[in-house]
């Protein structure tokens, strides 16, 4: 039988148990005690850690061994003062002690000192037999500073020492991710994938990144080997399942779907894939009977809610979709496609007062969808509200200065209002913008677009039109 640390230290954490209990502490040496405390400390057994901590420091005083796991403690039970302040007082007994310098970088990233905090993590390295550690930590705290060049510089050293370190990896794509460096990305990988074949994790990602670009064909090759290095590796087989329905070939997709929900547990997302497959092909019934499966697993996955509420609104069933859309908005309230969906609903089913209310709060969350606004100042204006529609209008060229169709509604707005200089200004504008949409002025504002200060204006601009 092989040696067993953690056989040794359970042990040592028993042996000591015996010794308290009996009223008669025995001998432990400084090493000892170190691995009781990290014994009890890794079972989250906080009594235990500070009751050996404290027998420590009766038999070995000035163990800076022991003063650091003091302060580890102190750290966390979240007395990070007192924690703080016991460690610097072991750096002024070892300036470069590993542990010690690591802990201190943990308590200034705690506190947000982030500049310092990696200082000292840096610091750490020199000594440390942890180094792989080390690095995947300052590389994820340089991340967070928005320092992602540097952060790639620390992952690539785990790499060098251990070629097979998934969170380095991981951590390099998310690094090339952010930068917005896809191609770069993807000659990392192969060139990882020519160190360390078989790794199913780097093909996996080589897939996602072929994917980002739109190669759908390289993305399916590369999820291909990753399953057949893994092939329970349920991720790459979604992935592959959904560059399928991205070229077009649902039925293929479907399959791969179906055979997932055979090699696990089924899940939420799974039968919603399957729903959005199915309803790719036209086939609705199937659709919704996976959407049904899909809140059944999990009843509040609300893209499931959506999609159901949406088929029943495609087929004039509203009173139907209604219900739906409602318990998606309940789950995701900020969802800018959920909330139009129940509005457009409430507006079917003449509820002008809750469609309202929907409208206002996507409002609140400035969508940008140019869609909505519109739909909002035409609900005001058909409650005979002109100026808050004129008003939306107006809120809406914050976003949209250049749709054409703002502005002749704005300028049919204002005409109404008897704001005649202004609204002249934004039929000027509309009218250059985009000539043939002056119908929308036509349908909505009839007796306004037959004004002769209208018709004016029509005519003067195509008049000038003809000498440009």
């Amino acid at each position: 039988m092989g040696y067993n640390l953690d056989d040794e230290r359970q042990g040592l954490a028993e042996k000591f148990e015996f010794s308290i209990k009996g009223g008669d502490l025995q001998y432990f040496d400084t090493h000892e005690f170190v691995e009781i405390i990290d014994f009890f400390m890794d079972q989250n057994e906080i009594l235990k850690a500070e009751k050996a901590i404290k027998s420590a420091l009766i038999q070995h005083p000035n163990s800076i061994d022991i003063l650091i796991r003091r302060a580890d403690l102190l750290f966390e039970v979240d007395n990070f003062q007192e924690a703080e302040d016991e460690i610097d007082l072991v750096l002024e007994l070892d300036e470069y002690n590993s542990e010690a310098n690591e802990l201190k970088g943990d308590l200034l990233l705690h506190k947000g000192v982030s500049v310092d905090g990696i200082l000292f993590l840096q610091k750490a390295l020199y000594n440390s037999e942890e180094k792989l550690e080390l690095y995947n930590k300052i590389g994820v705290e340089l991340i967070q500073l928005g320092e992602t060049k540097k952060a790639l510089q620390f992952f690539y050293k785990v790499l060098d020492e251990d070629i097979l370190d998934e969170s380095a990896l991981f951590n390099i794509t998310y690094c090339f991710d952010i930068l917005e460096l896809t191609n770069e990305s993807i000659y990392f990988l192969k060139k990882y994938i020519d160190l360390n074949p078989y790794s199913q994790i780097a093909w996996h990602q080589l897939g996602v990144q072929f994917k980002e670009l739109g190669e759908y064909n390289g993305a399916i090759w590369a999820f291909d080997y990753a399953i057949i290095i893994d092939e329970d590796f349920l991720g790459a087989f979604f992935e592959k399942a959904k560059c399928l329905e991205d070229i077009g070939k649902h039925h293929e997709a479907i399959e791969i779907y179906k055979k997932s929900l055979k090699m696990s547990d089924p899940t939420a997302w799974a039968y919603y894939r399957l729903g959005v497959a199915y309803d790719n092909l036209g086939e609705i019934e199937q659709a919704l009977g996976n959407y049904f499966r899909a809140i059944h697993e999990d009843p509040m996955y609300g893209k499931a809610w959506y999609r159901i509420a949406n088929s029943y609104s495609n087929n004039s069933l509203y009173e139907r979709a209604v219900e739906y859309a409602e318990k998606s908005v309940e789950i995701e309230f900020d969802n800018p496609e959920y909330n139009s969906l129940l509005a457009r609903l409430y507006l079917k089913l003449a509820r002008y007062q809750d469609a309202e209310n929907i409208y206002e709060n996507l409002i609140a969350l400035e969508v940008d969808d140019v869609e909505i606004w519109i739909e909002y100042a035409i609900l005001l204006k058909s409650l005979d509200y002109l100026e808050d529609a004129t008003e939306i209008l107006l809120r809406s060229l914050t976003y949209f200065s250049e749709d054409a169709e703002i502005l002749y509604r704005l300028s049919g707005s204002l005409f109404s209002l008897k704001k005649d200089l202004e609204a002249v200004e934004f039929l000027q504008e509309a009218l250059k913008m985009d000539y043939n949409k002056k119908e929308i002025l036509k349908i909505n504002y009839p007796t306004i677009f037959d004004s002769e200060i209208v018709q004016d204006l029509i005519h003067a601009y195509k008049f000038q039109q003809k000498f440009l």
